[in-house]
């Protein structure tokens, strides 16, 4: 495998874009997500995330292609930067790279 890549999500109880981090949990934040680099650990996770949809955490998992850089992890695809970060039409409606879960209490 060539490229880092993240498990994402949707949330069942409220429908937002989630990843999966490294404890199993969901987190809102791709900067908190597990990265995966090696083929097997992707296998693997996604076979993780499958048992969380399987008993309703999450719904339509799915595995994307990440760029690791020094500080901070940027999806590939437009389409996932736009799930993870926010419409690019006004930054008032943006999400912020550092974006924890929603709610108080941090990972799902």
């Amino acid at each position: 495998m060539t490229a880092a890549h993240v498990i994402t999500a949707n949330d069942l109880k409220d429908g937002l874009v989630v990843y999966q981090a490294a404890d199993n949990g969901w987190v809102a934040s791709v900067q908190a997500a597990e990265v995966l680099e090696e083929e097997v650990l992707l296998d693997a996770a996604l076979v993780r995330a499958k048992l969380a949809e399987d008993t309703d955490i999450v719904v339509g998992v799915y595995a994307i292609e990440v760029e690791v850089g020094a500080d901070d992890i940027r999806p590939i695809r437009y389409r996932e930067r736009l799930r993870a970060f926010g419409p690019s039409i006004h930054p008032e409606f943006s999400r912020s790279p550092d974006a924890s879960a929603s709610g108080s209490e941090g990972a799902r």
